[in-house]
């Protein structure tokens, strides 16, 4: 879903059913509302495009936090997305 989180750089098979779900979103909408949530003073919220997308990939999958967490820590570095 997002290239920062594949250890091959984002290329996935178009046939892909993330690749399909990502571009039924519009990212561009959610991340206007998501950014009214924060100020311009004091650290910088994480990208919208990411949480948004973890809280989708969450629900979709039922996962529970930590077990997203783990699987998400699995396949990437984990300070490269906090």
């Amino acid at each position: 879903m997002f290239e920062e989180l594949t250890p091959f750089g984002g290329k996935l098979n178009e046939g892909n059913r993330w690749l399909k779900i990502r571009d039924l979103i519009p990212w561009e909408e959610l991340e206007r509302e998501y950014v009214k949530y924060f100020s311009d003073v004091g650290r910088s919220g994480l990208d919208g495009r990411l949480v948004e997308g973890l809280f989708l990939l969450r629900h979709m999958t039922n996962f529970s936090d930590e077990k997203l967490v783990l699987e998400l820590q699995e396949s990437v570095d984990s300070e490269k997305i906090l």
